[in-house]
């Protein structure tokens, strides 16, 4: 988990995007947390670090381990939805 988190944080302006949206999502939803201090301040990565490992607690907890990752499976392009095809199939089954 220590070796994910820290290559995530590598990535410090997608991580600094990242934490920014979280801010404008609390100030859409009314909801003052003080994360545009966070963001502003750059004390960003606490909140990136304790968002992973609570996720990945949460989906470990599901499989009845202490931490796990979850993946997702995300075609390119709209091809598929506009046109109604199956062109693009994974190799994975």
């Amino acid at each position: 988990m220590d070796k994910k988190i820290s290559a995530l944080l590598a990535h410090d302006c997608q991580m600094v995007l990242t934490a920014d949206a979280l801010a404008m999502e609390a100030r859409a939803a009314g909801a003052d947390l003080g994360l545009d201090d966070v963001v502003e301040s750059g004390r960003y990565r606490d909140l990136i670090e304790m968002g992973v490992r609570n996720y990945c607690a949460e989906t470990g907890a599901a499989r009845g381990l202490q931490a796990a990752e979850r993946f997702r499976y995300q075609k390119l392009g709209m091809l598929d939805t506009v046109l109604g095809l199956s062109t693009i199939q994974p190799d994975f089954s």
